[in-house]
C-alpha cells in the first residue's frame, strides 16, 4: 500500500492521473470514496482532459462576454441579402420588461428590412398611443460577419442569429446604458404566425441568453395586431 500525502487537498482522479506513482496503486482512495478498482491511467488522463478543456470554453466565453454566446447562422457564408424584404414580427423577449409591457411605447413592429452594402435598414412602425407611427433605424455592418451597431437611442450592438431566410429570423440586440445591460431578442417571420417548432426555438434561444420564459412574449397571442401595425403605414388603432 502506497501512502501518499497531499498538502492542498484531497488526492483526487486528476492527481491520480498525473502521479505515477498513484497510478501504481490500484485501490488509490479518492476524496474519501469507495477505493478504486482497476482505475485505468488512459480513461483518468481522458477525464482529467475532458475537465480542463470545459474549464476552458466556460472561462473564454465569461472573458469574451455576452458577445461570446452570438454564433451567427448555421451556415458561416450565409448571404444576408436573403433577409431583405417584407416581415412581420411575430415574438418579443428582454431581459427589461418595459421593453415588453403589454401597453408600452418601446415595442417595435417589423414592416421590411432593405439591405446595402454598408447597413440593414430596419422598417419599423411603434405603436405611440395608439396610432402605428412609422420609423426606420439603420444598423451599420461591422467588421464581424453578423454583427452590426446602432446609434438609435443609445448605442446597440445587433447580432444577425438563426434564420430560414424564406420563414423567420432571430435578431438580438445588445445595449448597456448606466452600467447596466438589456438584452432584446426578436422573431420575425414571412408570415403573421410561426409554426410550434420555430416558436419552441425562439424560447429556447432567450433562455440560453438569460431571458426568463415570463420574459418572452408571443405577439401573435396578445391581441397587439402585429399584422395591422406592419401593414398600416399610419393610424388609429381599432
Amino acid at each position: 500500500m502506497v501512502i501518499v500525502v497531499n498538502r492542498r487537498g484531497p488526492v483526487t482522479a486528476c492527481h491520480v492521473a498525473r502521479n505515477p506513482l498513484l497510478a501504481e496503486d490500484k485501490r488509490a482512495t479518492i476524496k474519501g470514496s469507495e477505493p478504486l478498482s482497476e482505475v485505468p491511467l488512459v480513461s483518468l488522463s481522458h477525464s482529467c482532459l475532458t475537465m480542463n478543456l470545459l474549464l476552458l470554453a466556460m472561462g473564454l466565453i465569461l472573458l469574451g462576454g455576452p458577445h461570446a454566446l452570438h454564433m451567427g447562422p448555421g451556415d458561416p457564408n450565409f448571404d444576408e441579402k436573403l433577409v431583405k424584404g417584407k416581415w412581420f414580427s411575430v415574438a418579443l423577449a428582454s431581459n427589461e420588461p418595459k421593453f415588453i409591457a403589454k401597453d408600452t411605447d418601446m415595442k417595435f413592429f417589423i414592416h421590411k428590412i432593405q439591405v446595402t452594402p454598408e447597413s440593414l435598414q430596419f422598417h419599423f412602425h411603434r405603436k405611440v398611443r395608439g396610432m402605428c407611427v412609422p420609423t426606420m433605424m439603420t444598423a451599420h455592418k461591422t467588421k464581424k460577419k453578423f454583427q452590426y451597431t446602432v446609434n438609435h437611442s443609445g448605442h446597440k450592438t445587433i447580432f444577425l442569429e438563426k434564420v430560414d431566410p424564406k420563414h423567420f429570423v432571430i435578431f438580438c440586440a445588445h445595449s448597456m446604458k448606466h452600467g447596466k445591460e438589456t438584452v432584446v431578442v426578436t422573431l420575425f417571420s414571412r408570415t403573421p404566425t410561426v409554426s410550434p417548432d420555430v416558436m419552441w426555438m425562439f424560447k429556447k434561444y432567450c433562455k440560453t441568453h438569460g431571458i426568463h420564459t415570463s420574459n418572452i412574449v408571443d405577439l401573435t397571442q396578445t391581441g397587439a395586431s402585429p399584422r395591422r401595425c406592419a401593414t398600416l403605414p399610419k393610424g388609429p388603432e381599432n
